[in-house]
């Protein structure tokens, strides 16, 4: 539990407080137009900011973006995986899981050549809605059953 939930929000907030907080007070004190670079692409601002920081600043840009590859690349595995668990796909099936990658890759690939980000949230959203039934449906069934037990 400790190792799943509470070391990645603590790393989370470690990370968020010390570059956000730098990259405002380095904006402030050089002027070094951070936070008008956020306010055009907000995706650019981490970037800008560590362009400011020399050959340092270079190794953290490629740290970034290998950690985001890492990232993406185990969600898409994770996903897959689901997939293949709900769809009931066995081992021996591994026609399955490569349809099922081919489809997610595809998915984001035309995702990506789109470049429409209210379009990329909207297809998370809708993507979510399954899940959040699901989810309402195990609360209840919890609910339910705390009841039922709390009774006895």
């Amino acid at each position: 539990m400790i190792g799943v939930v509470f070391v990645p929000i603590f790393v989370t907030i470690i990370w968020f407080s010390v570059f956000s907080g730098s990259a405002i007070s380095w904006d402030q004190t050089h002027n070094a137009g951070i936070l008008a670079a956020i306010k055009a692409d907000y995706t650019q601002g981490l970037f800008v900011f560590f362009e400011q920081l020399g050959w340092q600043g270079g190794l953290l840009i490629w740290s970034s973006l290998l950690l985001l590859l890492i990232f993406v690349a185990t969600s898409a595995d994770s996903a897959v995986l689901v997939i293949c668990q709900l769809s009931d796909a066995s081992e021996a099936q591994t026609w399955s899981l490569y349809a099922w990658s081919f489809a997610l890759g595809l998915c984001a690939f035309v995702l990506l050549v789109q470049n429409n980000e209210p379009l990329n949230r909207s297809v998370a959203i809708i993507g979510a809605l399954p899940f959040l039934v699901i989810f309402i449906l195990q609360l209840v069934g919890f609910i339910k059953e705390f009841i039922r037990e709390f009774n006895r």
